[in-house]
């Protein structure tokens, strides 16, 4: 948020609004024209003119300029709002849907609990039995000495032998004053089978493919019941077998009368108007409902709407009635009860079988406010996303979530771990974050026999150390490292830079006898050492004849010698006397140089070292 201008979201901020160009007086316009002229004199104002033109900006044209102050407080309004709606609104917004469909969806479901509770605890029971424990709205048949009556448990109930005492049960079945009227039924309304042109009530059944739906709503048109499923049109009630009987019945009359009776002549003992079908003939003609005649609210007799029909002895009324009934035999409950029932008819079902029908219907009325109130919801919802340039798809949940995953938040693909620790930034997620990548600074690298790796993280500078540079230390290991790979070559390069890797003493006698002599000390550790003899008198023809290798170069050490001539100079009287140092003749007495302990003092083996010469060679 920016504080130092805006105080939203706190409170809303008062933005600074210019007049109109009409409402600017012809006071603001004169100062308007000082604020030009001393404008245009540029760096020529004096101080007077700046004087004024502060005057000006502060008193007469305040309120019809825009300062940078009014500029920077309108650009930090924006920025909070925009900051609040995506860190705010939009979660806000997203959590208010989460928990508005999880609360619709718990409304849905306890309901439907409900409903199939009080629905499922319809079953027939069958003979009452005082030791079976029977729950409210069970049904059950009982003969209290006047004939099978059937009863609904109005509470759960156990050892209370059935009564119409409108506590714990309540009578269903009513005989008539006339006799039966017909067997037991539902208090539903049947309409025939399916007809997509007819508009369905609430409590109205019909038949489709063998199976019987009761209609969950007053306004149901052209909507096909599905066999599988419920839907919110049609509720599955039972699977049934669906009979057609054809009844007739023929009655004289031989007295005037506007009403006639049906039930009784010949196979007509019961009519249900809602399900049966009744045809009218008078003296083999068929009168028309509602035009001549109309079913009395009986049920059982028919009245005269052409007044009274004329007839006597001599000239009779033959009425035929022809009764085609739907019969719905055995209707089978969802646990396996069944119910004998020749037909379903009206009003002979209790309140309380009402009331429970009421009760669904409410609940009805009550998941359509749900969704209605749903819906409005939806579509502010979708208008918002819209208002944000990502239209969904439908106002479904589905499609609103992926609209308001499209809105663009912000822009750009860097993540915490690419941007550098302590640095805010913003991607696609449109959130404020603060990067992670670590602030390693300046880095000095020192060259090493084994590889260097660096940290991750963010370097200010990365400075790789010359070999120049380094100390005796680190380019001895460097050396180390790189000459057993380029051994081969060695030589060569050092040779091309003028360098020796060793380094080279050597010493000469002057004299045939140089008796003070006894020993020379080497300022190096000696590695090889050569003695050569250049012969006696006036002999040059002379020899390496003793060598000394350092045991790390070969397997060598002082005192094992070696004589060597050049090929076109050996004589074969020439032989060696290891314990002495004497010419005699053409023979050559020589005697051994001795290399001490120390590596660096050779001993003389005697005085006769006259043309002898010493060449040593050491790192």
């Amino acid at each position: 948020m920016v504080n130092r201008y805006s105080n939203f979201p706190s409170q809303i901020d008062k933005l600074k609004t210019l007049p109109e160009f009409q409402e600017i007086s012809v006071k603001q316009w004169k100062s308007f024209s000082k604020w030009n002229e001393l404008i245009s004199k540029g760096s020529n104002m004096t101080e007077n003119d700046i004087n004024e033109l502060n005057r000006l900006l502060k008193s007469d044209l305040r309120d019809v300029q825009i300062t940078s102050t009014d500029w920077n407080k309108l650009c930090a309004s924006v920025t909070n709002l925009e900051d609040y709606i995506i860190n705010h609104i939009f979660p806000d917004i997203s959590k208010m849907i989460n928990e508005k469909e999880k609360e619709f969806t718990a409304i849905v479901t306890k309901k439907t609990q409900e409903f199939n509770i009080k629905i499922d605890n319809f079953v027939d029971k069958g003979i009452y039995n005082n030791d079976t424990h029977y729950n409210k709205n069970n049904f059950i048949h009982y003969d209290d000495g006047t004939g099978l009556k059937i009863y609904i448990a109005l509470k759960d109930t156990q050892g209370v032998s059935p009564s119409d005492d409108g506590i714990v049960w309540r009578l269903l079945t009513i005989k008539g004053d006339k006799g039966d009227n017909g067997q037991d039924g539902l208090n539903l309304v049947f309409k025939g089978g399916w007809n997509p042109s007819t508009n369905y009530k609430f409590g109205q059944v019909t038949s489709y493919n063998g199976s019987v739906f009761v209609s969950m709503q007053d306004d149901n048109l052209n909507n096909i019941p599905n066999e599988n499923i419920d839907t919110e049109y049609w509720a599955k009630w039972k699977q049934v077998s669906i009979t057609t009987t054809k009844l007739k019945g023929i009655r004289k009359v031989i007295n005037p009368t506007n009403k006639i009776k049906f039930i009784g002549c010949g196979d007509i003992t019961v009519f249900n108007p809602h399900i049966d079908d009744l045809e009218v003939c008078k003296n083999n003609l068929i009168l028309v409902e509602n035009l001549q005649y109309k079913i009395n609210e009986d049920n059982q007799t028919i009245d005269s709407l052409e007044g009274d029909w004329n007839a006597s002895a001599d000239s009779p009324n033959i009425f035929e009635f022809r009764v085609v009934r739907n019969q719905i035999n055995n209707l089978t409950f969802s646990d396996g009860q069944t119910i004998q029932d020749k037909t379903i008819t009206k009003n002979k079902l209790s309140t309380d079988v009402q009331n429970e029908i009421n009760s669904i219907k409410t609940l009805n009325e009550e998941v359509e406010n749900l969704k209605s109130h749903v819906d409005n919801g939806k579509s502010s919802l979708y208008s918002a996303i819209v208002g944000k340039k990502a239209t969904p798809r439908s106002k479904d949940f589905a499609d609103l979530v992926e609209g308001i995953k499209n809105i663009k938040l912000g822009q750009g693909t860097a993540q915490a771990s690419e941007v550098l620790e302590g640095r805010t930034f913003t991607n696609d997620t449109g959130l404020m974050q603060t990067g992670t990548m670590p602030n390693m600074g300046s880095k000095e690298i020192i060259p090493k026999p084994y590889t260097q790796e660096l940290g991750k993280g963010c370097y200010s500078g990365i400075k790789v150390k010359g070999i120049n540079d380094l100390d005796d230390y680190d380019m001895k290991e460097v050396i180390k490292t790189v000459a057993p790979k380029i051994k081969d070559d060695l030589p060569s390069i050092i040779q091309s830079v003028g360098v020796l890797p060793f380094r080279i003493w050597q010493w000469k006698g002057s004299h045939r006898f140089d008796s003070s002599q006894q020993s020379l000390v080497v300022p190096f550790k000696i590695k090889i050492l050569l003695i050569k003899f250049n012969g006696s008198c006036n002999h040059d023809d002379g020899c390496v004849y003793q060598t000394y290798f350092s045991d790390d170069i070969f397997k060598t050490k002082i005192g094992n010698s070696f004589l060597f001539y050049p090929n076109n100079k050996i004589r074969s009287v020439t032989y060696i006397e290891p314990e002495e140092f004497n010419y005699n003749s053409e023979r050559y007495s020589i005697s051994e140089f001795e290399l001490l302990e120390d590596k660096q003092t050779i001993k003389f083996p005697n005085q006769n070292i006259g043309k002898t010469e010493i060449y040593a060679l050491g790192w």
